[in-house]
This record gives C-alpha cells, structure tokens and sequence, in this order.
C-alpha cells in the first residue's frame, strides 16, 4: 500500500535500516576474522562450498542457536593465548565478568585455570557453564545456585565426566520424583555415561546393578532414606532441587547428609536465590561444606539482613550463583525446556481407566485421580514457585477448562482468560496482570489465550 511503501522509505526507517545493516556487516566480519585464525585451513577451504543456502542455515541457528552460540565462544576463547588474571582489591568483584558470579579475584582466577576434562562427554558447553563446570571440579563440595534454565544439570553432568576421565565410577543423583525422567535423559543426551533409575519395586535389583557396574544412579528424596544405609562409597553426589533437604529434622535431609559423608564430591543445586534466605543457605552450605559454619554464623549474627555481594564473596568457596540477565546476553525471544515428569501410580491408574477417547486421555495424563496431587500439577507447582521467588511473572496455557480452574486453586488465585472472558474484560485482567505488582500468575486457554495478547 502507498502507506507501508511511505513508511518502508521514510528517512527515519532508512537511516535505522543502515544502523542495522552496519551492525549486522560488522559481525560478519568478526565472525570470519574468528574463524580464519581459530579454524585450520582445510576446514576454510570446506567452509567455502556451503552445503545449506543462507535461508536454511538461519533456521537452523533459530532452532538451536545456542549450539551455534557456544561454538563460537569456544572459537574467541581458543583466540586467546591466555587469561588474564582477574585484578585484584575491592572493585575486582565489580568489574569481574559476570559469569564470574561475584566470586572474589583469586578463586576466579583459579578456577579459570583449573582443567575440566570432557571424558564422556559429548554436549558443547556455553563458556559460562564451562567455568561453572571448573568451579564444581575445583571447590570438590559445594552449592551450584545458577538461575533456572541455565544448565545446571549439564555443568553437573561435564563435573561428573571430568572426574570419571580421572577414574571415577560411582555417580548418585537424588532429586524430585517429578524430575527422575528427565535426569534420565539428560545423562543419555550429553555425555557417554549409563544412568540407572533406583526407584520403584526395582529398586534394590537397580542399586546392585549400580554398585556392581557404576554409572549415574537416579533415585527420589522419598526413596533415599531407604537407600543411604546400603550405599558405602559414592564417587560424586549431586542433589538436585537441594531447598528440599534444608531442613536438618527431616529423615530426607539426614539421609541426603548420610551420603554426602561418604562422597567424595559434593554439588547441591537449587534455583531459588540463597542470599535473602540465610537459614535455608545455611543447611546447604553447611551440608556441602560443614567446615563453612564459622563464616554463616557470622554472616546470620550479624543481624539485619547482610548485602548480597558481600555473603557471595564470604561463601564463595562453597557457592556459585548467576542469573540469566549476568550471562545470556544475547537471549532469544523463548527458550524451551522438556520436562519429562514420570506419572505415579495414582495417576498411571486414573489414565488406565479413562474412556478411551484421546481428549479424555490427554486431560487424564495431566489431572491424574482428579486431587490435584498429580505429578504434573507436582512439577508444575515447583517451576511456578521458584519463578515467583525471583520475583518473576508466570503465564500458563492449557487447552482444558479443568486443568486452568485447578492450576488457579494452586496458586491460591489467579487471574484466568478462556473463551468464555469478554473482550472488555479479557483487556482489564491483561492490563492488571502487565502493571499490578501483586498480579504474579495468569492462566490462559490456549485458543482464547494465546492469540492477541500483548504482553511486554
């Protein structure tokens, strides 16, 4: 139209046009200049018959561009002779780079050092998550707090490879039932090691297996009591979702300790922000590293509510927090992440006996028996609550009527928009949801819900 032709070559858009055009030049030339010092030149000479037009190779970096990302910081990071040491005195924390996590000057420095062996592994690390992974390998016990969706089942996983590179064979997971499949998963994705489920009827076959062969064996926070007493080495333990063990009355949390006392090394990992929760940090902490007491107490005696920074460089021999605004810099418009959740028994016989017509077998598998305790709804409870934690907004699609009315019931209200929302209305509870602090979680059917809304 004469508009959208005015609007395409008005001087705003033409002198924006160039700024993009240069922008987009000048990191193809950095590209290239990357790969024709980091590449041999037989790969070069490959490189100039393209096997993908310039359309396909787009959507494949689309589909997985953090694939595509991490390749090239491995690239820039072979550029460089070598690292320079962090400098040192009170601004070293301030002026680190933020995958450092605000770790002092020294440890940084050392952990930048340390060799991380790939062994089994196969997954290309981010460089973030290479210098988490060196820090696991370094400090040998401690709490790996990284922000959800950051990896840090992949940096346990290249830990747990660079150790077995050393000779290690005995790897043991504890984690949410909810989460079993997937650690299952990601042990077959990224690396060469086998995982053994010890969980359900099984159990006692699976962990002799285990014991017998090595390799990562998996089990639940319910069924690591009944297996601590007959574990008597682990090579390397790692608990995830570790906020479930903070409390030192449960039988879970003495369990998980029960190991932890006969691992060589330790990683306890947990999404939720540590630093304005000094009693739980203080159960972990002291579960990795008991030695780190001193430092907590006097962290927690001196009231008030210490400085963030300055409880990440006191614990920093134990601790490694960063969050997704520190180092995904260049972070897309959405980042999936499966979770396999494996259905209880509860659910599998709620799904069982279900007409079977598939829309009722599809809500089945995600309502269970119907008490809105399905695994789920469990996992699906975790990720909401560790989101809002950080202070975050949730929105949640479903195509079922039932399933929005019980996730609302589970978050203890929230606001919702189906088919039957009026446009007036549908316009209120998006705009309250956009501005009102207090408005944290909004459920949306996925017809009525996930057209037209603008969210920023």
């Amino acid at each position: 139209s004469a508009i959208s032709r005015s609007s395409l070559f008005s001087r705003e858009a033409r002198a924006l046009y160039a700024v993009h055009l240069n922008v987009v030049e000048r990191s193809f030339r950095e590209v290239l200049d990357l790969l024709h010092e980091a590449l041999p030149a037989d790969a070069l000479r490959k490189a100039q018959n393209p096997v993908a037009s310039v359309g396909e190779s787009l959507q494949r970096f689309r589909q997985n561009s953090a694939a595509w990302i991490a390749a090239l910081e491995h690239l820039a990071t072979q550029r460089l002779t070598s690292m320079p040491a962090p400098a040192a005195g009170p601004a070293a924390v301030e002026d680190a780079p933020p995958i450092y996590g605000g770790l002092p000057a020294e440890i940084a420095a050392r952990v930048e050092t340390t060799p991380l062996q790939r062994g089994p592994l196969s997954a290309i690390l981010r460089r973030y998550q290479e210098f988490g992974s060196r820090y696991l390998v370094l400090q040998e016990r401690c709490v790996l707090g990284d922000d959800m969706g950051l990896g840090k089942t992949v940096q346990v996983l290249a830990a747990m490879c660079h150790a077995h590179a050393e000779g290690a064979k005995w790897f043991f997971v504890v984690a949410p039932n909810s989460v079993v499949a997937n650690w299952e998963r990601e042990v077959r994705k990224h690396t060469r090691l086998h995982p053994v489920v010890v969980h359900g009827a099984d159990r006692d076959e699976e962990l002799a297996r285990w014991k017998r062969r090595g390799g990562v064996a998996i089990t639940t926070f319910g069924t690591v009591g009944r297996l601590a007493s007959q574990v008597e080495k682990v090579d390397f333990l790692a608990v995830d979702e570790a906020h479930y063990a903070k409390n030192p009355d449960a039988q879970r949390t003495q369990a998980v300790a029960n190991l932890a006392s006969r691992s060589s090394r330790v990683v306890l990992m947990t999404g939720t922000a540590l630093e304005n929760r000094l009693a739980e940090m203080g159960s972990l902490i002291t579960l990795a590293q008991p030695g780190m007491r001193e430092s907590l107490d006097r962290l927690i005696g001196d009231g008030g509510r210490p400085n963030p920074r300055v409880i990440r460089t006191e614990l920093a021999p134990v601790y490694l927090r960063r969050t997704q605004a520190d180092v995904l810099v260049e972070l897309p418009e959405r980042i999936e992440i499966d979770e396999w959740v494996e259905p209880s028994e509860a659910d599998l016989a709620a799904y069982r006996n279900t007409p079977a017509v598939l829309v009722y077998k599809r809500m089945a598998a995600t309502i269970g028996d119907g008490t809105r305790t399905s695994a789920k709804y469990e996992r699906l409870k975790e990720i909401i609550d560790e989101h809002l934690s950080q202070g975050r907004k949730v929105l949640v699609f479903s195509f079922f009527l039932q399933v929005i009315a019980d996730v609302c019931d589970l978050v203890g209200g929230a606001a919702q928009i189906t088919g039957g929302t009026s446009h007036g209305e549908r316009q209120r509870i998006i705009d309250e949801f956009t501005t009102a602090p207090d408005a944290r979680v909004l459920v949306g059917q996925i017809d009525a819900g996930g057209i037209g809304v603008n969210l920023q």
